[in-house]
This record gives C-alpha cells, structure tokens and sequence, in this order.
C-alpha cells in the first residue's frame, strides 16, 4: 500500500500458480484445477472495489503472455514452459 501510493500506483496483489500435470508421481485430475480457479475467482469478485487489486493466473497463462513482448523474453518465457511445465 505504502509504496503504491508513494509511486502514485493502484496496489495490486498477484497470485501466480502452478498447474503441473501430476504430483508425487500421481496425476492431478482437471477438476482439482477447476475448483482452484473458482475459489480465486470468488475472492476476487469478493474483493472487488477495494483499495489493493487482486489478479491471478497460473504461470502458464502469466508466461503466454510474454510473446507481446521483447523476443528474448518470448524464447525464456517457451523455455520454462517446456522445462518445467507449469
């Protein structure tokens, strides 16, 4: 808050996650993904208006966004989506 209003900025909160295709060996169903993007998707409607903005994605989608922008950060953003697969 400090420092956004010192800045003259919007606060923001940004919640970036994961979405791996398994964990422990195990695979993760898409129901579990689903219900996690609801449950952000209701705090933030539930927070909507007030002075600290709230964003969220998974590094997936935060990472897809990268080819807008210079191509080196394009190739990095690929990279880590292949290496990692998040």
């Amino acid at each position: 808050m400090t420092e956004g209003r010192g800045r003259k900025r919007i606060p923001s909160l940004v919640y970036i996650f994961a979405e791996p295709t398994e964990r422990n060996g195990h695979a993760i169903p898409p129901d579990d993904f689903a219900r996690h993007r609801a449950e952000l998707a209701r705090f933030a409607k539930a927070v909507a208006g007030d002075e600290v903005v709230f964003h969220f994605a998974s590094y997936r989608d935060w990472l897809g966004t990268w080819p807008t922008l210079d191509i080196g950060i394009a190739a990095h953003g690929r990279a880590v989506i292949e290496a990692f697969a998040p």
